[in-house]
């Protein structure tokens, strides 16, 4: 298997863990790159944008969701349902963004990812498709 992929199996709710998703940059130390999760350091508001790379395309009456969690309860999602195939595109990419407010020290963010294709299908794995970015704002 490609290393720069992520293989989701159907129907499966799947927190994106890869050490894909690390950034250079890590203020406070908190991304586990094992477990695809953030740790909160210091108290505070956060903004976080996350994309997800689904490939090959997903066929038409699919449906496929990506969320930023939060000790793991969604906080924000993108729910897509892939009404066609009449796009020429190999891939589809989702993505989310959020400012939350207020978030405690020692809270856990991730990416979860669930699909319904009956199959598995892969997430691309490099920094410029599939990410998850997170900015102390406040």
């Amino acid at each position: 298997m490609d290393p720069s992929r992520r293989t989701i199996d159907s129907g499966t709710e799947t927190t994106v863990a890869d050490d894909t998703l690390v950034d250079t940059r890590d203020d406070f130390g908190g991304f586990d790159d094992q477990t695809g999760e953030y740790t909160v350091g210091p108290a505070g508001d956060y903004h976080l944008s996350a994309a997800v790379e689904w490939s090959p395309k997903l066929d038409g009456g699919t449906i496929h969701q990506s969320a930023i969690t939060v000790d793991h309860a969604p906080r924000v999602h993108r729910y897509n349902q892939v009404a066609g195939t009449s796009s020429s595109a190999s891939f589809v990419t989702e993505h989310v963004s959020k400012t939350l407010y207020g978030l405690g020290s020692g809270e856990v963010i991730s990416i979860s990812v669930i699909q319904d294709t009956g199959k598995t299908i892969d997430l691309a794995g490099d920094q410029t498709s599939t990410y998850l970015t997170i900015d102390k704002v406040g």
